[in-house]
């Protein structure tokens, strides 16, 4: 979960306010506060590109996180290529408190300087009021925003049951943050398009159809993506019922490919996969950046994997997923966005326990979902797709 510029954060330089220039009738300037990683970002886009579009001369900045040497995908890496940004302001974790302090005071005195119009705080669901008042304190008369949207919403989690009663339906997190900007008169409604529009360009493009060719895939393959991986242990469903899922849907569907993606961190499941699926099978994890694993998703006919950033990846350039959830958060807050994607989840005593390691209950609820179950599942929708 996303660290708050409050007392415990440091500043990193880049691109001091002064070097962002405003010409007259461009709209000023507008602060964004998002945190988070790969899936975190994917999931803001359609309430980034609905703020862009109602004020489409604006300077937007961005305010985030960053957690160097920890392998995380920055937020900066997706959104730097959309052009929504002309700017990123980041934080990190202090080494000292006395650090913390002064760092806030720091970036503090750098959004004084920018002296932004207005602020957009799209912090992630889950933050509770006092939490809320500390941050309106900080941005609005620390940091002298008059006009903040989302900075009065309430969370849902009031409402919900810790064990999983009676939670009902949950909109996704992206529903929610769009839903921010609908409560905040700026004219968006529930009738415009969500826009993912990721900036999938020609560079991603070649470098894909290299490693096809590299890895003697035809252009037109029949692919399936698999995203065996994630830096949560507690989401991760066993490698060995992945490696079976792909084996079975391999002799079912003669014709289709395979192919692993993920982090630097998911080679060896991959490997996993590759040997026990075959020469039809290739591991790329580790080898494309965001934008190239997108282009590859886009061709895909099919992702399955765990809830990971890699699944939001493939939802936003449509392709259905057939994704293993665990039960350590709430039902449908971060299903993958679309009505025609495939959730395993199982509810067990201990739902909504927000664990990270699962060792008291040794995941009961990922490993209750079985192989069969997802093999099934993915190949009712092949099979669809072949009869389409």
């Amino acid at each position: 979960m996303e660290k708050l510029p409050i007392s415990k954060v440091g500043l990193s330089r880049v691109g001091a306010p002064e070097a962002i220039p405003v010409r007259a009738g461009q709209g000023g300037r507008i602060l964004v506060f998002r945190t988070g990683q790969l899936g975190d970002t994917i999931i803001s886009l359609p309430a980034l590109w609905a703020i862009r579009t109602v004020y489409p001369c604006a300077q937007m900045i961005l305010l985030t996180d960053a957690h160097p040497g920890k392998g995380f995908v920055s937020s900066w890496e997706v959104l730097e290529q959309t052009g929504l940004f002309s700017h990123a302001m980041f934080y990190v974790p202090p080494r000292s408190r006395i650090g913390g302090v002064m760092n806030t005071a720091r970036l503090a005195l750098r959004i004084r300087q920018l002296n932004p119009e207005r602020m957009f705080y799209l912090g992630q669901v889950g933050r509770s009021n006092w939490q809320l008042r500390r941050d309106r304190i900080f941005f609005q008369r620390i940091c002298g925003i008059s006009r903040i949207h989302g900075i009065e919403e309430r969370d849902w989690e009031s409402n919900l049951d810790r064990r999983g009663r009676n939670w009902g339906d949950l909109p996704s997190e992206a529903c929610r943050l769009l839903d921010i900007l609908r409560r905040s008169d700026l004219g968006i409604t529930s009738q415009e398009p969500v826009r993912f529009d990721l900036p999938i360009g020609e560079t991603e493009k070649m470098k894909v159809d290299f490693l096809y060719r590299k890895s003697c895939l035809p252009l037109d393959a029949r692919i399936v993506a698999i995203g065996p991986g994630s830096k949560m242990p507690a989401k991760r469903w066993p490698v060995e019922r992945f490696a079976l899922v792909s084996k079975r849907l391999l002799g079912a569907f003669p014709d289709i490919h395979q192919i692993v993606l993920g982090g630097h961190d998911d080679y060896a499941l991959g490997e996993v996969i590759r040997r026990f699926g075959g020469a039809r099978v290739v591991n790329w994890a580790g080898r494309l950046s965001v934008l190239e694993s997108a282009e590859v998703l886009r061709r895909c006919l099919l992702f399955i994997g765990n809830d990971t950033g890699t699944m939001h990846l493939a939802a936003a350039v449509n392709t259905q997923c057939a994704v293993i959830f665990s039960a350590r958060d709430k039902p449908g807050r971060w299903y993958p966005h679309g009505d025609h994607h495939l959730v395993f989840r199982r509810e067990v005593a201990c739902a909504g326990c927000m664990l990270e390691v699962c060792k008291k209950n040794r995941m009961r609820c990922v490993r209750g979902i079985s192989a069969e179950e997802v093999f099934r599942g993915a190949k009712s929708i092949l099979a669809a797709g072949c009869a389409g």
